[in-house]
């Protein structure tokens, strides 16, 4: 796009707002392809019945496609870097219509593990993946949380309002036309919302990439100045050739292959970090309902602190959306707080002897637990390792994917003994050992990998003195 030929008005426009619009768009994806998901268990109930399958083998089906949405997130990274992000994402739209289609004429239970639980997760995973990456490249530093958060917040909306959407479907019309019907709604929405899906435009209309490498001192200004423009970031150069530069960008410059974070042994230590706490919070997730009735409870409590525990993940999503680019620590820290609430609600959970206690206790899981462990994959990446585009996100993601399908064994675990005590008592030992690998990141830094140490250096940005000095010698190096 080019100011003479549309007006600097109109370049201002989409280059300061549209991410927001990919934003929404993103939203409107993760509430209708992953609401749809996270409701399908008013559609497992049904297949329950009509097939005569079990609870847990009935679980695999969302479970399987909730991990692959999270797992696919480097293979669609790879694959948007060689087409587009609109042909990547109108790809997965179709792929999970052609999920629900298909899965409706299914005259038996195990095929539809691989028609809907494969198809529909790869399906999300080109699509949701494909509208973080748009964000991320939109927003490069600043309210790239925000944005994300935001986004992610459509999965809990969506669980809102699909679910009792689902319930209607299914009792009015069968599972097989609930999931047609709400295929060919996923496919109108998802492809109106993957046409927004484009990278960033400088000015002299050429789209910026992910894999552009500058080559030169003169190439990294013109990029860097570009998106502090737009998104609020860095406005000068990173390096003018003859001073000194930033630590960020230090990180950036050095950072030519962006998976070269594989090597770095403290990425493993999160990422084997968020594999435990997910595995931890799908307890809460996918059997919470299960849990309650094991406790004595009717099935309408369950119902309703299921719905509390949707709202109050909405809420906790939205506050980090809110505060998340703000916050006075490291957005890391966000696990150790997801991870010691967790211990105490679970330890609440053994002396859950009344309805209030049952409600209060959801609401909280859904705001210091769910909403944490959810978005926090797709915030924390990006500072803890700097410079590298959305590789960070994508590859961690790949960890709360394998954690949530591995969640799994606490329902088998469950339907041999009968009782969720072990399998509490579990979880709390996996939080903690969850919040020593997350506190092992800055420890090794620090001692080790003092270059890589530089989390809190976006972090001083927003702390009053300490920020103002932090921005003041920022600007000093760049210049």
């Amino acid at each position: 796009m080019d100011d003479d030929e549309h007006g600097p008005r109109c370049f201002s426009f989409r280059r300061r707002r549209w991410g927001w619009i990919v934003t929404i768009a993103t939203f409107l994806i993760q509430l209708l392809g992953v609401g749809l998901l996270y409701s399908f268990g008013v559609v497992t109930i049904a297949m329950q019945e009509e097939f005569e399958v079990g609870v847990t083998t009935a679980v695999w089906i969302p479970t399987i496609a909730t991990g692959l949405n999270l797992i696919g997130g480097v293979l669609t990274a790879e694959i948007v870097k060689k087409t587009s992000h609109r042909l990547v994402a109108v790809l997965g739209i179709s792929f999970c219509f052609c999920a629900c289609l298909i899965t409706s004429f299914m005259p038996r239970f195990f095929p539809i593990i691989f028609t809907f639980g494969i198809t529909y997760g790869i399906g999300l995973a080109l699509s949701t993946i494909t509208g973080m990456i748009t964000i991320v490249e939109w927003f490069p530093k600043t309210s790239c949380a925000r944005a994300l958060a935001f986004a992610v917040a459509g999965t809990s909306t969506g669980m809102l309002v699909l679910n009792p959407v689902m319930y209607k479907l299914v009792s009015g019309v069968g599972w097989r036309n609930a999931l047609r019907i709400m295929g060919s709604v996923l496919l109108l929405v998802g492809y109106a919302a993957s046409a927004t899906f484009s990278k960033p435009v400088r000015k002299s209309g050429t789209p910026t990439s992910a894999d552009d490498k500058p080559s030169g001192m003169d190439s990294i200004e013109t990029t860097v100045s570009f998106l502090g423009t737009a998104e609020g970031a860095i406005e000068s150069p990173i390096c003018d050739g003859t001073t000194k530069s930033s630590s960020l960008s230090d990180v950036a410059d050095r950072s030519r292959n962006s998976y070269d974070l594989l090597l770095f042994p403290e990425f493993w230590m999160m990422f084997f970090g968020m594999i435990i706490s997910a595995m931890s919070t799908t307890l809460f997730f996918f059997y919470w309902v299960k849990l309650i009735l094991t406790l004595g409870f009717r099935e309408s409590t369950a119902a309703l602190a299921m719905t509390a525990l949707g709202a109050s993940d909405l809420v906790g999503k939205l506050l980090v959306s809110g505060f998340a680019d703000y916050l006075p620590f490291p957005k890391l820290f966000l696990f150790h707080i997801a991870s010691v609430s967790g211990i105490g609600l679970m330890f609440a959970v053994l002396n859950i002897k009344t309805v209030v206690a049952v409600f209060i206790t959801s609401v909280a899981i859904g705001v210091f637990v769910l909403s944490l462990i959810n978005s926090s994959p797709y915030i924390v990446s990006a500072q803890v390792f700097p410079g590298r585009g959305a590789t960070p996100m994508t590859t961690s993601l790949i960890a709360p994917g394998i954690g949530t399908i591995l969640g799994t064994v606490y329902g088998t675990s469950v339907d041999q003994t009968g009782s969720f005590d072990g399998t509490l008592y579990g979880c709390m030992g996996a939080y903690a050992l969850a919040i020593l690998l997350f506190s092992s990141v800055p420890l090794y830094q620090k001692l080790f990998a003092s270059e890589r140490y530089v989390m809190w250096d976006d972090v001083y940005r927003y702390r009053g003195d300490n920020g103002s000095r932090g921005s003041i010698q920022r600007k000093k190096d760049l210049h």
